[in-house]
């Protein structure tokens, strides 16, 4: 009598066991169906904006100076500093990036009374908040003051990406 009592439990809990394993997979049956499914295959993405970019810029500051010479693909600035009791006096030359972006001074309109008009914003201007009012390259002249952002090429070159003209000068 032991033994097929014994055995009456053992089966019973075996089978207990065997049902609760089914239960749990159907209750929370997601389990293997998740497992069983490959995940999304990932789009590289960075290929096709590598080929669009050109090589990367590092942005390196803002120079202050007068221009010099306008070139076909770049200018010489005249930059002046101070050192130690020294005025040092440098022409760089700057290469002109492709989608550079020139502003001009905004030309001041007055009322009747002489106060100065505030200057009205243009709809169409993206880079509004870079100051002045959008120029072109063709804009640029000799001896003119100009503030040029400038980052830095892999090889060091300066690169200009912004150009604001700071005073014109009648050609």
């Amino acid at each position: 009598m032991l033994g097929t009592s014994s055995h009456r439990l053992v089966a019973t809990g075996v089978l207990l066991l065997l049902l609760q394993g089914s239960f749990e997979n159907k209750a929370w049956g997601q389990n293997t169906k998740k497992d069983d499914k490959d995940p999304p295959a990932k789009t590289d993405k960075s290929d096709t904006k590598e080929a669009k970019k050109g090589p990367r810029l590092v942005p390196a500051g803002v120079l202050v100076g007068r221009l010099v010479k306008l070139e076909e693909d770049g200018l010489k600035l005249e930059v002046t500093g101070k050192a130690y009791k020294q005025t040092i006096t440098q022409t760089l030359d700057i290469q002109l990036n492709d989608d550079v972006k020139v502003r001009l001074p905004v030309d001041l309109e007055f009322d009747d009374k002489g106060r100065p008009k505030r200057p009205k914003k243009d709809p169409s201007d993206k880079d509004y908040k870079l100051g002045g009012v959008k120029g072109a390259r063709e804009d640029l002249a000799n001896n003119q003051e100009l503030e040029v952002y400038v980052s830095r090429l892999p090889n060091r070159k300066l690169v200009a990406t912004t150009i604001k003209v700071l005073k014109k000068v009648d050609k």
